[in-house]
């Protein structure tokens, strides 16, 4: 007798909202959210589920402000709890393992399509986010077991569609130790933290929120779910229960073996994946979708003390099982990209495998983005090998297929040539290489992969709501040093389209014709003299050396990313430098720039109310919160959770007078619920922060020097020139000029 079909228990509704669902979605752990069906083991049933958005993405492929607003306290929306039974009618009991079964899956009927996504630096950022801050995305259709994009035109590949969170309800005791564990990492884990500078604007941890809280068929606003929803957990993370795993083979014919810790195991599954590698590098990395799921459950009695052994203090310190299915598509030559545990500034670090895995993943990057791709489309990044010593290798596959890129042993494209001058680089073209296809491909790069934000314009008289305040008209902000050093720049400056190459001692090369331009730079098409082969030849635009915040902003430029990791200090030769420009920005009067740089404990109160027209002396105030740290002995100064408690974080400090009298300055007014955030807070003295550790540093000039750069309005901050004649350094002045009497 033929099976029967499987027996759909949690339809979805396109149409709706996902906490208009029927039965109703959750998205959070706790053991009292109440399961929504039950199955017996041994039935093959179904579900489906919305994506890890609950659909707040849309399939514009013009525009990714869908990605770059939104609310990640929502997430993820997961289909359940299921109640699970045995044959019997006895409910899976803690200590049980629950053995769940893939028996098929795929994108939901009607729905088929899916996105990848590089999230905002300031709205979950990713791995890389230093080097991709802005939101971006990419749309896939599905073609059977196949996936295309718009975005990456002549790319098609056979997908593994896969659910990324599989999980059972923890216990009220285990919930309790995630929570006090992970309100322990986001205290003091900063402390510690390697790689702050590349997730510098995630939360440590994701501490239980009533924001955006779903908790199922609990009704919002009564008592037992604030109470709840004050205790449920987030489910950004993997944990003992499963959950989060994100393992890109969980696919037809996988078993999943999951600890029980309640009764019933109350199963809940979503964030349904199209494909993805062993990573989310991008945070979004794999292609989202809705989707269904058909499983099939089995109980094994007491399995969590037969099969699986404690890691922590206690016997539900434990991690589930993945045994994975036969299903797989095939790729039989690979590209293999190694990283070494050394960053960008060649610092070496001790079997740091984030440090080798970001280096592998770089590196993979750099070499497809040679043939015509941007460096935002998608690589598949595997982890294979992580030896023991001084260095961490990590290396990173990328499988071929006819439309990839030549593997290097087919490829003409050699490694680039440096030549004498630094500024131009030249590599050679493939014989059958137009320049002409060159430039129609930089022409779809720049208007089809990285897809723009749309602006809303308002009439003057009316207010603008940007965000977090809103500005009333009035009251222009105009730095008060520098400020009309862009306006005053001849011509030739600017004009690069009749740019002058100064060749110097160019050997073998010649250009041929100009083919296109970047921000950074200018493309020619040119000659190999000795053996008549094309080539591309790439003239760096002149950026004058930077060597502190007086000299940039003196050249017009904002720094707009002053923080430890981008100070670099020869103690030898006694020389400082600031670097990663990555963020920097020419500076015109009366221009509005965008508010989400800065790393989040360094950002000034401007950003952090909206007030777009802001200035060189962003940097002073970042300045601040590096010298605040010094010599108070807390780094960083201001801890700030998010973007809005940063702001609380300063207000408890500085006081909420003169944050108000700084608002109406700038004819702002702050969003009601931020306002209340907020709160009423007294100017704190200084002197609080002095104790017998930092006493020997926080010394008068330094306290008066801090209190001078860390003021809400930007304009009563000092210039850099005015900082470095701060009394504050008077001894180093008086050294170097005794030096320089010395030495006449």
């Amino acid at each position: 007798m033929a099976p029967p079909t499987p027996r759909l228990i949690i339809p979805i509704d396109l149409t709706k909202k996902p906490w208009q669902q029927n039965p109703p979605l959750h998205n959070r752990w706790h053991p009292e959210v109440p399961p929504v069906a039950e199955v017996k083991t041994g039935e093959v049933f179904k579900l489906e589920m919305v994506d890890w958005t609950g659909g707040a993405i849309s399939d514009d492929k013009n525009s990714a402000l869908d990605i770059k607003s939104l609310d990640l306290s929502t997430v993820h929306y997961l289909s359940g709890p299921i109640r699970v039974v045995d044959r019997d009618g006895k409910a899976a009991k803690p200590g049980d393992l629950l053995a769940v079964e893939i028996c098929n899956l795929g994108p939901l009927p009607g729905d088929e399509w899916g996105f990848t996504a590089i999230f905002d630096r300031e709205n979950g950022g990713g791995f890389l986010t230093d080097h991709f801050p802005c939101a971006t995305k990419a749309i896939w259709y599905f073609e059977g077991i196949y996936a295309y994009s718009p975005h990456i035109p002549g790319v098609r590949f056979p997908g593994l569609p896969h659910p990324g969170i599989v999980g059972t309800a923890p216990s009220v005791e285990l919930l309790n130790i995630w929570n006090e564990r992970e309100r322990e990492l986001e205290e003091t884990g900063h402390q510690s933290l390697k790689l702050c500078e590349v997730l510098h604007s995630r939360p440590l941890a994701n501490l239980p929120s009533t924001k955006g809280c779903i908790l199922g068929k609990i009704k919002e606003g009564t008592p037992e779910w604030e109470r709840i929803a004050n205790e449920a957990a987030r489910t950004i993370p993997g944990r003992e229960n499963g959950g989060n795993c994100d393992i890109k083979n969980l696919s037809r014919g996988s078993k999943v073996y999951l600890p029980v810790f309640v009764d019933g195991a109350n199963l809940s599954t979503g964030d349904m994946h199209f494909s993805q590698g062993d990573g989310e590098v991008a945070f979004c990395g794999a292609i989202e979708m809705s989707g269904f799921l058909e499983l099939k459950c089995e109980i094994i009695r007491d399995g969590m003390k037969k099969y699986l052994t404690p890691m922590g203090p206690t016997p539900l310190h434990v991690n589930p099982i993945f045994e994975i299915g036969p299903v797989e598509p095939r790729f039989s030559e690979w590209l293999v990209f190694e990283g070494i545990s050394v960053d960008e500034s060649g610092r070496q670090h001790y079997l740091d495998a984030s440090v080798a895995y970001k280096r592998a993943v770089l590196n993979a990057i750099d070499y497809i983005s040679r043939f015509g791709y941007s460096k935002e489309q998608d690589i598949r990044p595997k982890i294979s090998d992580v030896p023991t010593g001084p260095r961490v290798v990590s290396p990173i596959h990328r499988p071929l297929s006819p439309l990839s890129p030549p593997p290097l042993r087919h490829s003409r494209l050699s490694p680039p040539s440096q030549l004498r001058r630094a500024a131009v680089v030249a590599f050679p073209l493939p014989k059958n290489y137009s320049t002409t296809k060159l430039k129609q491909n930089r022409h779809h790069q720049r208007h089809r992969r990285r897809p723009q934000l749309t602006a809303v314009s308002v009439p003057e008289e009316m207010a603008q709501k940007i965000g977090k305040a809103i500005r009333r008209p009035g009251a222009p902000s105009k730095a008060r040093v520098y400020a009309d050093v862009n306006v005053i720049r001849p011509r030739e400056y600017w004009d690069y389209e009749s740019l002058a190459v100064q060749w110097g001692e160019q050997d073998d090369y010649e250009v041929v014709r100009k083919v296109g331009r970047g921000k950074y730079s200018e493309v020619f098409e040119g000659l190999h003299t000795t053996n008549n082969e094309k080539c591309v030849i790439k003239i760096l635009k002149p950026v004058k050396k930077k060597k502190a915040l007086d000299y940039c902003h003196s050249q017009g430029i904002m720094h707009r990313d002053v923080k430890p990791h981008n100070v670099m200090i020869d103690h030898e030769q006694r020389k400082l430098r600031l670097i990663d420009w990555g963020l920097a920005e020419f500076y015109h009067p009366g221009k509005e720039y965008n508010v989400r740089v800065a790393s989040r404990y360094f950002k000034g109160p401007e950003l952090l109310v909206d007030l777009q027209d802001y200035d060189y002396s962003l940097d002073l105030w970042s300045l601040g919160c590096m010298f605040a740290g010094m010599i108070f002995r807390k780094e960083p100064f201001f801890y700030g959770h998010d973007n809005y408690d940063q702001l609380v974080k300063i207000a408890k400090v500085l006081g909420t007078d003169e944050l108000n009298a700084y608002l109406n300055k700038y004819r702002l007014e702050l969003d009601q619920h931020l306002a209340a955030l907020v709160g009423r807070h007294s100017r704190k003295p200084w002197t609080k922060f002095i104790n017998a550790d930092n006493q020997h540093v926080a010394v008068p000039e330094a306290i008066d020097f801090v209190d001078k750069l860390l003021r809400y309005d930007h304009q009563e901050r000092p210039t850099a020139k005015e900082a470095m004649a701060h009394p504050y350094f008077s001894p180093v002045r008086n050294a170097a000029e005794g030096r320089r009497n010395r030495g006449q």
